[in-house]
């Protein structure tokens, strides 16, 4: 190889599938205030990072609890563990609003919004 040659650009990670990418525009449009409109942005999170993890096992993902949808994901082929991980920890992210009374700050919903994206770019090739 030519060592005055570029080097190439490394790929850009795919982009999640449209309708995925729309819900999570609406999500991060929203600006929650109250400990309940929180409380709904964070279920709609997690509802979303469902539905990838479902879509991406092909399984339904009414059918399963959390736990046995992300189980699932870490003992199969199409899930890398770090990715796994990853969703996991934003599962829980979510589950601290929901159930243990947690009021993340604009600031940190915004780092889980970018996880999220993150995570179904990954996910959803």
């Amino acid at each position: 190889r030519d060592a005055s040659a570029p080097t190439p650009a490394p790929e850009p990670p795919p982009a999640p599938p449209p309708d995925f990418v729309a819900r999570l525009r609406a999500l991060r449009a929203r600006a929650p205030s109250t400990p309940e409109e929180i409380d709904a942005w964070y279920v709609a999170l997690y509802d979303l990072v469902r539905a990838a993890v479902a879509r991406r096992l092909e399984a339904a993902a009414d059918a399963r609890t959390s736990d046995e949808l992300l189980a699932a994901a870490e003992a199969s082929d199409l899930v890398a563990a770090p990715l796994a991980a990853r969703l996991s920890a934003l599962c829980a992210a979510c589950d601290a609003v929901k159930f243990g009374g947690a009021r993340p700050s604009a600031a940190e919903r915004g780092r889980a919004a970018d996880a999220a994206e993150s995570a179904l770019a990954e996910l959803l090739p």
